[in-house]
């Protein structure tokens, strides 16, 4: 949405923000948009669009908000294999550091990540989501390179900004009930395939071992350690945490 749009509908939308009284307006940077290759040097009309959209947030008094990566991937990125290759987490740390310099300056709330669990599973596993792709094993190393991703981005973030940014992570919990005895088993499973395969690493550089030993045959019936305990190293743990100044949530129920 460009506050500097003269149609009917984007005037409209202008005089809302001050109808509503909004303080704050969250909004998604399009990856492609900044860096259509996925590397190297910005796109200047895209730097614009969100540039003008932070300046006419700020006229009105809104702070904006602006989010990192929510779900659109540039295609070449995709074509070398997408968030189950490592190199992906390394350029999206690229990514942030060029967007938050031409940005940081006005933009005071970052969130790195809008809701890994849907990057992951759905678009690696079930081909719910754009790739389309159905590979477990591809949707626990999208995961984890999403969880890395997040690691590397907030330093750079921090960096790149001219002011003190908060930043944030938005994950969508699941809370799973039972119906039986057989219940804490399957709640077991899902609280660590859902929540705190994301959690665990990011607040705590780790992979909790019944994750771990969930997802152990994921790979090849005949190898035993996980997909993403495959992944881990005691270096990457330390780049998994990051501190931050608050997670924001969207919650799934069933």
């Amino acid at each position: 949405m460009s506050p500097t749009t003269t149609s009917t509908v984007g005037r409209a939308t202008s005089t809302s923000w001050l109808i509503w009284g909004l303080q704050a307006y969250r909004f998604s940077i399009a990856w492609p948009r900044i860096q259509p290759l996925g590397r190297g040097p910005v796109n200047a009309d895209g730097v614009r669009f969100y540039s003008e959209l932070v300046d006419g947030l700020l006229e009105r008094g809104i702070r904006p908000i602006a989010t990192l990566y929510h779900w659109d991937l540039p295609q070449q990125l995709e074509d070398a294999g997408g968030w189950p290759v490592r190199d992906t987490a390394l350029r999206f740390a690229e990514y942030a550091a060029r967007t938050v310099e031409q940005l940081g300056d006005r933009v005071h709330t970052w969130t790195t990540l809008n809701e890994p669990w849907c990057s992951a599973y759905l678009g690696y596993g079930s081909g719910a989501h754009a790739p389309g792709r159905t590979s477990g094993a591809d949707a626990l190393a999208a995961v984890h390179h999403l969880n890395l991703a997040h690691g590397l981005a907030v330093p750079e973030i921090r960096h790149a900004a001219t002011n003190s940014p908060d930043v944030s992570v938005t994950l969508n919990f699941h809370v799973p009930r039972g119906l039986d005895d057989t219940s804490p088993e399957a709640i077991r499973r899902v609280d660590a395939l859902a929540n705190r395969a994301f959690t665990s690493p990011i607040l705590r550089g780790r992979y909790d071992e019944d994750l771990l030993a969930d997802t152990a045959e994921t790979c090849s019936p005949t190898r035993r350690r996980s997909r993403i305990g495959a992944l881990f190293t005691t270096r990457t743990s330390q780049r998994f945490t990051s501190r931050l100044t608050f997670s924001g949530s969207t919650t799934t129920q069933p």
